[in-house]
């Protein structure tokens, strides 16, 4: 979780600073050749991060629907005082 955490504070930064940087007037074209690869390679890094954080809000969001369909099985199961087999 700690490692979510700081990838967020990361990409949050990250984007901060761009939006100053484009505010006071600096864009891509100002940095220089051999520095724009190493701006294309923490581009492409960024985008892999936010791939990966994206696929694991997925993941999440359908964790949740299926813990939520669970419980709502079990709640009828208790209202009805049927046994809980232990299977869901």
């Amino acid at each position: 979780m700690k490692k979510n955490i700081f990838t967020i504070f990361c990409i949050t930064a990250f984007l901060s600073l761009s939006a100053f940087a484009l505010s006071a007037g600096t864009s891509v074209s100002t940095i220089p050749a051999q520095k724009e690869s190493a701006y294309q390679k923490l581009c492409r890094e960024l985008d892999n991060t936010i791939d990966k954080y994206k696929l694991l809000a997925e993941k999440s969001l359908a964790h949740r629907a299926k813990a939520i369909e669970i419980a709502k099985r079990l709640k009828e199961k208790i209202k009805k005082k049927l046994p809980l087999s232990g299977r869901i």
